[in-house]
């Protein structure tokens, strides 16, 4: 199962997405340390007491690739089924790269306990990712991918990313 916990909403300041598509500048807003230490003070417990599989930041593409990523599966790919709340901005949902935002992997006990844990520091934490068998990221209407085009394109992103520089 998957779930993912974050200190605030995600915003396209500064994110990949803003760059790829040029966006005007936009202020990151003020930043609460206390706050941004608990999802990593969190993550550190978690993996301490065995309950996290892997992780993933969203700090390199936002949710929707933080979550592909995550279906990844060195054994076969996995696919996802991401639901969003209607009304939101869907485009900063899915690849804003809010501050301390991560997906998380873990047994259906673990997120019970990660979820508890969490929310406990006062973390929003969403259960709307639902792992499937068949290898396809599909995230409400917006986005219906197969996950092996898509994990042969990050593949070969960084080699072309090195390539530029």
């Amino acid at each position: 199962l998957v779930l993912i916990v974050r200190s605030g909403p995600p915003r396209l300041a500064a994110s990949a997405y803003a760059g790829l598509f040029r966006l005007p500048e936009a202020a990151l807003g003020p930043l609460d340390l206390a706050r941004e230490r608990a999802p990593a003070a969190g993550l550190v417990d978690a993996a301490l007491a065995g309950l996290v599989r892997p992780a993933y930041d969203v700090s390199d593409g936002g949710l929707a690739v933080a979550v592909a990523e995550a279906c990844f599966n060195p054994e076969g790919p996995l696919g996802a089924e991401l639901a969003l709340a209607p009304g939101i901005d869907t485009t900063c949902e899915l690849f804003g790269e809010g501050r301390s935002t991560v997906v998380i992997s873990a047994s259906p006990e673990g997120i019970v306990k990660l979820t508890e844990r969490f929310r406990r520091a006062g973390l929003e934490v969403i259960s709307a990712v639902r792992v499937t068998r068949a290898p396809r990221l599909r995230i409400g209407s917006t986005i219906d991918e197969d996950l092996v085009e898509l994990r042969e394109i990050y593949q070969r992103a960084l080699p072309g990313r090195i390539d530029e520089r």
